[in-house]
């Protein structure tokens, strides 16, 4: 955590985004919109992200993202994990997913877990199960992942990357990371105002045990 911390990337100082070109064209099925970004922590460039939209007739979304590190970061055993957080209202609460389940998993925790597809709600994923709050709730090796409420109206994220041989990972929570990283006990975690859900998707997530992949 140390090293993470001191080359910038600090959970309660996260980088920020400086975002630079934009880029828009569109035919007759499709909009897409490109951005080419700057993750920048202490005046450091840590990472260089571009990342496109492709916005479908049929109300469909691909998102696809290129992150490549520094130089800064190259010293690092490791990045904890690479992916996005998302927020979600509240009542997208029943999930369906394809993956290993159907408790959580990891990728130096997953040999208890079987391939399927697993119904479950998010009550089951939102609250951390331990006494010192920390990283809890992941699903490894996910296809597909669907996210709804009670009406039936939700999305689905698929992925369909031809470099992914793992799939997805991701978890569903009450509290963002950060609130996660600075608690130190199940009382110091607080809810959104709002109780909108963090969804958490992730192409890399390091293992319990440390430095894994």
């Amino acid at each position: 955590y140390y090293r993470w911390k001191s080359a910038g990337l600090d959970p309660d100082n996260p980088p920020i985004s400086v975002c630079g070109h934009l880029v828009t064209h569109h035919d007759d099925t499709k909009v897409v919109v490109s951005t080419y970004c700057k993750l920048v922590s202490n005046d450091r460039i840590l990472f260089f992200q571009g990342t496109s939209y492709e916005v479908y007739d049929d109300g469909s979304l691909k998102v696809s993202t290129e992150i490549t590190p520094t130089k800064c970061l190259h010293r690092l055993l490791s990045l904890p994990r690479v992916g996005y957080s998302l927020n979600l209202r509240s009542n997208m609460q029943n999930v369906l997913y394809l993956g290993l389940g159907p408790s959580e998993n990891y990728i130096d925790r997953k040999t208890s877990s079987d391939q399927g597809v697993f119904h479950i709600h998010s009550d089951e994923m939102i609250n951390s199960p331990y006494i010192v709050p920390g990283e809890y709730g992941n699903r490894c090796g996910c296809r597909w992942i669907s996210v709804r409420n009670e009406e039936g109206d939700g999305m689905v994220i698929v992925d369909d990357s031809a470099n992914s041989s793992e799939g997805l990972n991701f978890s569903i929570s009450f509290h963002s990371q950060q609130n996660l990283q600075q608690a130190t006990h199940t009382c110091d975690l607080h809810k959104t105002v709002n109780k909108s859900l963090y969804l958490n998707l992730d192409y890399f997530l390091m293992g319990v045990g440390g430095d894994v992949g």
